[in-house]
């Protein structure tokens, strides 16, 4: 999610082609399987998808359930 989508379109590419040259199924399958999804986030990143925003937590004072 905080790769840009060029990023993500060269990456499906680039997944694309070993699941072309993979004799082994299983592998294939997972080739394409992040192809798709590379290409599912780059989509939802164009459409304007933001990770939210979570509090951080100051590990540093320790849990003040203690």
């Amino acid at each position: 999610s905080e790769c840009p989508p060029e990023y993500l379109d060269m990456l499906a590419e680039r997944e694309d082609f070993f699941a072309s040259k993979e004799e082994d199924a299983t592998k294939q399958k997972y080739n394409l399987l992040d192809a798709r999804r590379a290409r599912a986030w780059a989509a939802r990143l164009r459409n304007g998808w933001k990770a939210p925003v979570t509090e951080r937590v100051d590990e540093s004072k320790g849990d003040p359930t203690w």
